[in-house]
This record gives structure tokens, sequence and C-alpha cells, in this order.
């Protein structure tokens, strides 16, 4: 799918809480988009694979 490549690689390269936001808005829009069973699944995906990063988690918590 697209919009997963794409929010992957956007946290990818996500450095700092601005980054994060616009990787969180990009969730939220595809969330709005009907796509709620996905979007679960990349927030389960992000908060594993970026456990060390707690102001990524925080903005995904918001999601």
């Amino acid at each position: 799918m697209v919009f997963r490549q794409y929010i992957e690689q956007a946290a990818a390269h996500a450095g700092n809480r601005k980054d994060y936001q616009r990787v969180c808005a990009i969730i939220r829009n595809m969330e709005k988009s009907g796509w709620k069973e996905r979007v679960l699944e990349i927030k389960q995906k992000l908060f594993s694979v970026y456990a060390n990063r707690p102001v990524f988690r925080d903005e995904l918590s918001k999601v």
C-alpha cells in the first residue's frame, strides 16, 4: 500500500517533534478516509519500531 510505505519512510526520516506531527497528520488523514483498521496496524508497528522515541510515541498516542 502506497500510504503505508510513505508513512514508514517519513517516520524513518523524522527527527524532531515537528516531523513526528507531520507523520501523525498523514495518519489522521488516512483515518478520516476510512482506513481505520490499517491505521491501527500502522500505529502498532510504529510504536514497536520506534519504542525508544518517546516524543514520537506521544504524538502517535494523540492520533
